[in-house]
C-alpha cells in the first residue's frame, strides 16, 4: 500500500523541528560558557587560572629592586641610620663611654660628686681641741639657806679655765667652798660668790661646790665663764 504523501510531509517537518531544537540548545549552552568580561576584571577563575585586578597595584615595599632583597618598608621612607637616631654629646640619653657600676646610683648631669662620704668630717675643717663654756653643764641644787654646784663636762675634751660667779640678793653667803675637790679655788663675800680653776677640767670629769646663806635669797645670777647659768 502506497504511503500517502501527506504523512511523509509530516514526517519530514517532525524531524526537521526535532534536529533544530536539540542543535538551539547545544549553541545556548556554548554561550552560558563563554568567559564573562566582569569576572575576568574581578579576578574570577577563568579557564582554572587567576585573573589579577587591573586596578590594584603591587605593593611597592615587599617587590626586591634589581640585584638586592626586599627591605620590607614602603617606599620614599628612608631606613633609619645609626648617625640620625644616636644623640648627640651633651644632650639627654647621651653617654660619655663610662659605665656606671653596679648598685651604685647613678649621678644627675652637672652635679659634682660629693667629696667625702654622708656623715664624715670635710676635709680641712678644723675641729676644736678644747671644750667650750656653753658645753660645760652647771647644776644647783639648792635649799632654803644651802645646796651644791655641780660643774660638770660631758664632752671628750678638756676645758682649759673657767670661772664661776654668783650673786644674790636678800641675804649673805657664810660658806663657799671646794667639798672635797683639789684643783678648785673658792672664794666668797657678803653677796658675791667665786669658784675658779687652777687646772684644766677633763673629760667627764665633775666638780663640786658648797654653799650656805644667812637668810632665803629673793634674787640671784649665776654666770659661768660669760654663759648664764642657774642658781
Amino acid at each position: 500500500m502506497a504511503i500517502p504523501l501527506i504523512a511523509v510531509v509530516i514526517v519530514c517537518f517532525l524531524i526537521t523541528s526535532w534536529a533544530w531544537l536539540f542543535t538551539g540548545d547545544d549553541k545556548h549552552g556554548a554561550r552560558s560558557t563563554a568567559p564573562d568580561p566582569t569576572s575576568v576584571a574581578d579576578g574570577t577563575p577563568v579557564g582554572g587560572g587567576v585573573v589579577a585586578q587591573s586596578d590594584s597595584p603591587a605593593p611597592t615595599g615587599a617587590t626586591p629592586r634589581a640585584g638586592g632583597t626586599v627591605s620590607g618598608t614602603a617606599s620614599g621612607s628612608p631606613a633609619p641610620s645609626a648617625s640620625s637616631s644616636a644623640p648627640a654629646p651633651g644632650q639627654p640619653g647621651a653617654s660619655s663611654g663610662a659605665t656606671q657600676p653596679p648598685g651604685v646610683p647613678a649621678q644627675p648631669p652637672g652635679v659634682p660628686p660629693p667629696a667625702t662620704a654622708p656623715g664624715a668630717t670635710p676635709v680641712g675643717t678644723p675641729r676644736a681641741s678644747e671644750a667650750q663654756p656653753g658645753e660645760i653643764a652647771v647644776l644647783v641644787d639648792r635649799f632654803a639657806t644651802s645646796g651644791y654646784i655641780d660643774v660638770v663636762n660631758p664632752t671628750d675634751r678638756p676645758l682649759k679655765s673657767w670661772k664661776l660667779t654668783v650673786t644674790v640678793s636678800g641675804s649673805r653667803f657664810t660658806v663657799f667652798r671646794a667639798d672635797g675637790n683639789g684643783g678648785l679655788t673658792a672664794r666668797y663675800g657678803t653677796t658675791v660668790a667665786t669658784a675658779t680653776s687652777t687646772r684644766p677640767l677633763q673629760p667627764h670629769e665633775e666638780l663640786t661646790l658648797y654653799f650656805e646663806l644667812k637668810d632665803p635669797v629673793t634674787n640671784a645670777t649665776c654666770d659661768f665663764s660669760g654663759v648664764s647659768c642657774r642658781f
